[in-house]
């Protein structure tokens, strides 16, 4: 008797230890499911607040799975559409209008002095820059005045109106029938180193003169020797015409004056 009950202990304690081996197992595979469920609360955690910083909306589930699908989709749809509509919109927008312009501007080209072609407000273009032929390299014809000796049209060109010097307004050198003051003339076309100038006719010497003397300018027939000296103090002594009367009746008519006896 003693016996069968100490085996009885025997199997009751070998019983226990084999239900606390079973609870152990159990609590150690609730651990586990536990950690696993912290794990996947956390992973969803960190999920969620991923789409929280890219779509602005708070997880309100972060221990399940369909919180975690939820904010992924949130964070990847919307972005990826602002994201679209903000690209579309300013790359259309600048690169239309950037390249739309200078393409527009390249292809009307404004109008260039010397490309051979006379445009508008040109009055030639002979497409190039030699300034001796018709058309000077502003697109301007060849004209006297402007400065340039056109080849076998001007004899000269010094680009002013100044009748006395070298070249004429006429682009040609002083001559005695040019029908300019010219040169070292007295008048038209007269005295200096051309013929002498009629009565009336200006002076700046009685040499420029063909009758009469120079007297105050013109050319002049005085009444008398005296006037004459007096007129012009380097006259000399020799033939001249006075006039006694004026425009009287009498006729000019030829004297010898004698400048050098008072």
């Amino acid at each position: 008797m003693a016996q069968l009950l100490q085996r009885m202990e025997w199997v009751a304690a070998l019983g226990l230890v084999v239900g606390l081996s079973a609870c152990s197992g159990d609590d150690s595979v609730g651990d586990s499911d536990s950690t696993t469920g912290d794990d996947t609360a956390t992973t969803s955690n960190t999920t969620s607040t991923t789409g929280t910083a890219s779509v602005g909306e708070t997880e309100t589930d972060s221990g399940s799975g369909s919180g975690t699908s939820d904010s992924s989709s949130s964070s990847t749809t919307d972005p990826t559409a602002s994201t679209t509509d903000s690209t579309t919109d300013s790359t259309t927008d600048s690169t239309t209008d950037s390249t739309t312009d200078p393409t527009g501007s390249t292809t009307g080209v404004d109008p260039l002095c010397g490309d051979g072609v006379q445009d508008e407000g040109e009055e030639c273009d002979d497409g190039n820059n030699d300034n001796e032929d018709a058309c000077l390299d502003t697109c301007v014809a060849a004209s006297c005045g402007d400065g340039y000796v056109q080849f076998e049209v001007e004899a000269c060109d010094d680009g002013d109106a100044d009748e006395t010097d070298d070249c004429t307004s006429l682009c040609a050198a002083p001559a005695c029938d040019d029908a300019l003051l010219s040169g070292d003339e007295s008048d038209v076309d007269c005295g200096g180193s051309c013929a002498p100038c009629d009565l009336g006719g200006a002076c700046n010497s009685s040499a420029d003169c063909g009758q009469g003397v120079c007297s105050a300018g013109t050319c002049s027939i005085l009444a008398s020797c005296k006037a004459i000296i007096e007129a012009d103090p380097n006259a000399q002594s020799g033939m001249y015409t006075i006039d006694v009367d004026g425009d009287a009746d009498i006729e000019p008519f030829e004297v010898y004056c004698d400048m050098e006896t008072d």
